[in-house]
């Protein structure tokens, strides 16, 4: 017996590839899109629908499909919602410390966030591009990903 879940969300990616390659992913887990729709809100950020047909087996494969592959903090899965908790922690870099957050889904780290405001201020005081420190930063901290809190 076949279940949908429903999944309302708003992020800042709205490129068609990003979306069609989340639905392959949710595919690949057990489910199956069986409609989207996507709009912009007057924030400018998207919001996205979807209905997702899944069966019991494979419920919780696709909604860590949807948290890990989703760039969002917050969802609403079938009315209820989901936030990501957060951690912080610093990195150091050969710039400097820059702060960042763990994305952390069902105890395990998902994803880092290095801290924007530092990777700027270092940019300035080292006159290099801000891209430079955000790139250094994340990459010394993928580490973490996968790691239990």
């Amino acid at each position: 017996m076949s279940d949908e879940l429903q999944i309302t969300t708003s992020f800042e990616i709205t490129e068609p590839l990003f979306l069609k390659m989340a639905e392959q992913r949710i595919l690949a887990a057990g489910g199956a899109v069986i409609h989207a729709s996507f709009g912009v809100s007057p924030d400018a950020f998207g919001s996205y629908n979807m209905t997702i047909e899944v069966d019991e087996a494979h419920r919780e494969a696709v909604q860590d499909v949807l948290v890990t592959e989703f760039p969002v903090e917050t969802m609403i899965l079938n009315g209820e919602l989901l936030r990501l908790a957060h951690e912080a922690g610093t990195i150091a870099t050969k710039f400097g410390d820059v702060g960042i957050r763990d994305r952390v889904w069902k105890g395990r780290v998902i994803g880092v966030l290095p801290n924007l405001p530092d990777c700027a201020r270092l940019a300035k005081r080292f006159n290099v591009p801000g891209t430079l420190i955000w790139q250094e930063a994340l990459r010394l901290s993928e580490s973490r990903v996968g790691l239990k809190r």
